[in-house]
């Protein structure tokens, strides 16, 4: 654990626009923890393959580290969905390792409070996920409502979600390149997505804002907090406890 907090506090720093700078000791230390998680994983691998020599013991030992690979060195982003097939054999080389004990029948349920706090947590990051993914699907319905009705085009940058959802109703993505913006035309961008450029104010009235909440403590995707479930350009961890700010909107007519 020390050594992985020492190698993310030189070498881990690498995304200084996308963390607020009061959020980097927390993001450093967090990072330092799935790491070495991270690292175990692989150690139990390897072990297990030393001590069991074994066609399936291998074959887990593969099925790790091949996945490991992939998603570290062939994928465009290191992603948590790439390393999600390696959870099958993670999960079966947890359970070759645990020695059986016998517990009484006093303790109940407490003997699984592992399994238990492992469950919760996994369903608060489902949770947080789910929210900020409704934010974006609620922000699309806010601007049909508000825009629709109206002569004007109104054109959106960002993709994932959000795009689905404004396209539903008849918004059109905007190309930089071939679109044809005539006056009046409205523009739509959120803050925390992709594929988003900015333009020239002169070009624009004065933007406004809007603002859809999210879990405020959990994320896996939130702005300045390092989250990155989706794509490691985002941050050096998968989901952050952090202070999580609203989705933010920004939209404006053009002149």
């Amino acid at each position: 654990m020390l050594a992985m907090l020492i190698s993310f506090y030189f070498f881990g720093q690498s995304h200084p626009n996308l963390i607020a700078e009061n959020n980097r000791a927390a993001v450093w230390i967090e990072a330092a923890i799935f790491a070495t998680i991270g690292l175990g994983v692989m150690a139990l691998a390897l072990a297990d393959a030393i001590e069991a020599r074994s066609a399936d013991s291998i074959l887990l030992t593969l099925w790790v580290i091949g996945t490991f690979c992939f998603a570290t060195f062939f994928n465009w982003s290191i992603t948590s969905r790439t390393i999600l097939p390696m959870v099958p054999a993670v999960a079966i080389l947890l359970v070759r390792r645990v020695t059986p004990v016998e517990v009484s029948t006093s303790a109940g349920i407490l003997r699984h409070w592992r399994l238990f706090a492992a469950a919760f947590v996994s369903l608060l990051v489902t949770a947080a996920d789910y929210v900020q993914a409704n934010s974006a699907r609620d922000a699309a319905y806010s601007f049909q409502h508000r825009f629709r009705p109206e002569r004007a085009t109104v054109w959106f940058q960002s993709h994932w979600g959000f795009q689905y959802y404004m396209q539903n109703w008849g918004a059109k993505p905007w190309n930089a390149a071939a679109s044809e913006i005539m006056s009046g035309d409205i523009m739509v961008i959120p803050l925390n997505n992709t594929a988003v450029i900015d333009i020239p104010r002169g070009k624009i009235l004065a933007p406004e804002q809007a603002s859809f909440a999210t879990l405020p403590f959990i994320t896996t995707f939130g702005r300045e907090t390092g989250a990155s479930f989706y794509s490691s350009v985002r941050g050096p961890v998968p989901w952050a406890i952090d202070s999580v700010p609203p989705e933010v909107y920004q939209f404006a007519r053009f002149r």
